[in-house]
């Protein structure tokens, strides 16, 4: 009797390290997708910035200030940032990254910048940055799957191809456009 229980508990304990086992690893493969996610986002975010018509606004040589917006995860929106920082410039102007988290956000701890940059995903907290993004004109971007659905400006379109993503509605409530080249190449996402 005390065989059969032990061989039991044995297959019980072997069963949930296989569980517990197969969830990290899927965790793993989530967090791979979010980065890949990001990495693609980090390559398509100039662009959408470029294609702003608010940018010839700007007087020649101004810095662009660019937040990287995080929940928790401040270490990795620091990596963000200084991958962003790499870029020398975008159209003649320097680009300057800050980290801000989504507290600091609400308080309006820094002025406004010209974009937003979201680095991971925030939940209930993304309604706090399209408002903020809208009151302040400020182009948002985010490369989470629905985010450019619940109002974010822009963010990426993947398919068999990878398109900028957006949300028509957004542009629309802006006091500026996208250039007419950047929309015919991205995808729109209208409610």
């Amino acid at each position: 009797m005390q065989g059969i229980a032990f061989k039991y508990k044995t297959r019980l304990v072997r069963w949930m390290g296989a569980g517990i086992l197969l969830l990290t690893s899927l965790g793993a493969v989530a967090d791979t997708q979010e980065e890949r996610l990001i990495n693609v986002g980090l390559r398509v975010f100039p662009s959408v910035i470029a294609a702003s018509e608010n940018l010839g606004n700007l007087p020649a040589g101004n810095t662009l200030e660019v937040h990287i917006i995080f929940q928790d995860n401040e270490l990795y929106a620091r990596q963000l940032a200084q991958r962003l920082q790499h870029l020398d410039n975008i159209k003649g102007h320097p680009l300057r990254t800050t980290i801000v988290s989504v507290r600091e956000l609400r308080q309006n701890t820094y002025p406004p910048p010209f974009a937003l940059f979201i680095a991971q995903r925030t939940g209930e907290a993304l309604d706090t940055i399209i408002d903020y993004s809208l009151r302040h004109n400020v182009i948002s971007f985010s490369p989470f799957e629905g985010d450019v659905e619940a109002g974010i400006l822009a963010g990426i379109a993947v398919s068999d191809r990878i398109l900028p993503y957006i949300n028509g509605q957004t542009l629309s409530a802006m006091p500026y456009g996208m250039q007419p080249f950047f929309l015919k190449v991205a995808e729109i996402y209208v409610r």
